[in-house]
């Protein structure tokens, strides 16, 4: 399996990998920085070495507002409560980011 997390410089190694190292690999998951370049191309290159290419977005949940929050915590519950609707109204709202995805492949 191969674990990749190189911070955009995943678009060269999976442009320049060589087909007899890809088919020495079973299973690979990895975050895809996407202002390096186009998912599509390392989705296309994986599937032309046979592998089964899924990916997804992250949810948006970091910079959900610019406007300082200042909580007092008392046993951490209103910061649970403050997770819990941020979660609540990303997932409602369906807001992904699109700066990043993860990868998985596999044979």
């Amino acid at each position: 399996m191969l674990k990749i997390d190189i911070e955009g410089a995943e678009f060269g190694v999976f442009m320049n990998i060589s087909v007899e190292t890809l088919e020495k690999i079973n299973a690979i998951v990895g975050e895809i920085h996407l202002k390096y370049g186009d998912i599509n191309q390392i989705v296309q290159r994986l599937e032309d070495a046979e592998f089964d290419v899924n990916y997804f977005y992250l949810p948006l949940i970091k910079k959900v507002t610019k406007i300082p929050i200042k909580l007092k915590l008392h046993n951490c519950i209103r910061l649970k409560i403050l997770r819990k609707l941020v979660y609540t109204v990303m997932s409602l709202g369906n807001l992904k980011d699109r700066n990043l995805a993860i990868l998985f492949a596999k044979k």
